[in-house]
């Protein structure tokens, strides 16, 4: 079996790069809840077979944007969306939100490899790597991944961002 490249606990470096980027409008489907039941990758099912849908895009990235929950949430939930940014908003497909994504300074970390371990990334940047680092999170406790050329599907190569909100 292939070893994944990235371990984890008191072994992992993964050193974030730190970027500043300008407010974006986004579309996309969007889902409230805790991701119990795979609802997160069966968003992006329907995502697939819908992101032609959308005009004005600004090219071919996607973003999964993590908002805090929304005010009728429960315990514990969050809102994700699969989105992509657009240059203006006209014909919104059926279903389908727009949200303002605000300008923000990031904390950026590089998933490698397959989607299972993804909770593992979360963890060591949310457990390990923020408290050691003296860096805040944004009050607005926003995160995105985003999507590029560099993700392939269910391959040990693939590669994508996480942008974790932090203060300026």
């Amino acid at each position: 079996s292939v070893k994944s490249t990235q371990t984890y606990g008191k072994d992992l470096i993964m050193q974030p790069k730190f970027v500043t980027k300008p407010a974006m409008t986004v579309v996309g489907l969007s889902y409230v809840g805790k991701n119990e039941s795979n609802e997160i990758p069966q968003l992006w099912g329907q995502w697939n077979a819908r992101a032609g849908e959308i005009k004005n895009r600004t090219g071919y990235c996607a973003y999964g944007a993590c908002f805090a929950a929304p005010e009728n949430a429960g315990e514990g939930e969050f809102e994700y969306m699969a989105c992509m940014e657009v240059t203006e908003v006209a014909d919104t497909p059926d279903g389908m939100l727009v949200r303002q994504i605000p300008a923000h300074k990031y904390a950026v970390f590089t998933h490698k490899g397959k989607l299972h371990n993804l909770p593992e990334t979360y963890k060591y940047i949310y457990e390990t790597w923020l408290p050691q680092s003296g860096v805040e999170l944004h009050e607005d406790k926003f995160d995105m991944e985003l999507y590029d050329e560099r993700f392939i599907v269910d391959a040990d190569e693939a590669e994508f961002d996480i942008l974790v909100a932090i203060k300026e």
